[in-house]
């Protein structure tokens, strides 16, 4: 068993469950972080997930799934691959704790290279919509209820 892959192994647990435990070693977490806007308003981040590692002493139980992803990704039996994982952790445990940092790897969540920031100009206009549509949307609101109040008073009161 070499290191790539359970590099790839633990890519693709991390992208479908969202939490990884890997035996010897710890716990890696995938959590989204929400879209957001800069303090001045001028710059939408747009959502991404951040990868967080909790070093603890994880048993093979709990690890089950990693180890059986390696198993069949070498085609070999899982107690050969609990065996093979536990030798290769020793010399590179290090490296692969650092591997699923987002910001160094960004290629583990595609979403990350593709979703930038993005910066709003004054220019464009989008300030002034922006700032005409708070007049607006509180009226809007209060028909709304007003319509809801009607209804509830005709439909369902009488």
């Amino acid at each position: 068993m070499d290191l790539s892959l359970a590099r790839k192994c633990l890519e693709d647990l991390v992208r479908e469950n969202d939490k990884v435990e890997v035996p010897y070693m710890g716990t890696f977490l995938a959590s989204l972080i929400p879209a957001a806007f800069s303090s001045d308003w001028n710059r939408i981040f747009p959502p991404s997930y951040k990868i967080t590692f909790v070093k603890k002493n994880v048993t093979v139980e709990e690890g089950r799934l990693f180890v059986e992803r390696l198993a069949n990704r070498a085609d070999i039996s899982p107690d050969k691959a609990r065996a093979e994982w536990k030798e290769l952790l020793g010399s590179h445990q290090d490296e692969l704790e650092a591997f699923l940092d987002t910001d160094r790897h960004p290629e583990i969540f595609p979403e990350n290279v593709t979703l930038r920031q993005v910066n709003l100009s004054d220019e464009s206009g989008l300030r002034r919509k922006r700032s005409r549509s708070w007049i607006w949307l509180p009226a809007l609101t209060v028909a709304l209820a007003a319509l809801a109040a009607l209804a509830y008073f005709f439909l369902i009161a009488q």
